[in-house]
């Protein structure tokens, strides 16, 4: 159950293209038709970014004033009996990430969805800190996760640290985002988590491409583990993004025999 916990955490605090939007499309827009109300092509009236990770954290935080959500599952958990599970998160954004540094709060609840059983048996906190360059188009972060508020069934987590960059650029006329870095404990291989020595980390990465300002394709790679989806906004016009994917493709998870997918929805509003 450690392990299912790690999938559903990392993917919920995944989500950047909801929290970090801004600094995606700078400012959002006002909406002048009612044809980009739903669909439009004009990144800039998109509220709510497309996700460009699916699993790896960014280097980006959440700006002061946003408050964020995010509810997301697993169909067939790889090396487990258990079918379904899901979690939630909430939290919070402070500071200026252009100006001076952001720093992000984040409450991680779980186990939701356990088979058909809800129950919140466990909550984390999770803590992020970045600073944004827009010369570079790039950010920079560190933060840290799983820090233990309350804990039933079997065991805490140890709690992760990682540093991250995020940075934007062009193939063509295609917005891409490259995301990459560094943490230690949950992001280490399979085979490196038994001793979990706090001093070994790991590299994550995750490339996306924006094929549509509504629409992204993510390929991702955290704890040497290959995740396939993208996300959506399925409205312009609102602040919430869908994702999807395919979780372990190469099925490096001991006795992995079906294809587990992942799903989330995530939303944010500035106060």
């Amino acid at each position: 159950m450690l392990y299912l916990r790690l999938i559903v955490v990392f993917f919920l605090l995944s989500q950047p293209g909801v929290l970090f939007a801004g600094e995606i499309t700078k400012a959002v827009a006002a909406l002048q038709s009612i044809d980009d109300y739903y669909i439009t092509n004009n990144p800039a009236k998109v509220k709510a970014a497309p996700t460009f990770s699916l699993s790896s954290p960014a280097g980006l935080a959440p700006s002061g004033g946003v408050a964020f959500f995010g509810i997301g599952g697993i169909i067939n958990v790889p090396g487990s009996t258990t079918n379904i599970d899901g979690a939630m998160s909430l939290g919070y954004g402070l500071g200026d990430p252009v100006k001076n540094l952001a720093l992000g709060f984040t409450l991680e609840l779980g186990s939701l969805l356990n088979n058909n059983m809800i129950g919140f048996d466990r909550g984390n906190l999770g803590i992020s800190i970045a600073k944004y360059f827009p010369s570079l188009q790039m950010g920079v972060g560190m933060g840290i996760k799983s820090l233990t508020l309350w804990q039933g069934g079997d065991g805490t987590l140890d709690p992760s640290i990682d540093i991250a960059v995020t940075k934007f650029l062009k193939l063509g006329s295609f917005p891409v985002v490259l995301n990459a870095g560094v943490g230690n404990n949950a992001f280490l291989r399979l085979n490196d988590r038994t001793a979990r020595p706090k001093y070994k980390v790991a590299p994550f990465g995750a490339v996306a491409i924006y094929v549509h300002p509504q629409l992204s394709l993510v390929v991702d790679q955290t704890a040497g583990i290959t995740t396939i989806g993208g996300g959506i906004a399925p409205v312009a016009a609102w602040p919430i993004s869908l994702s999807f994917g395919i979780y372990d493709v190469s099925k490096i998870v001991p006795n992995h025999t079906k294809t587990s997918l992942i799903g989330s929805l995530s939303g944010a509003f500035t106060f």
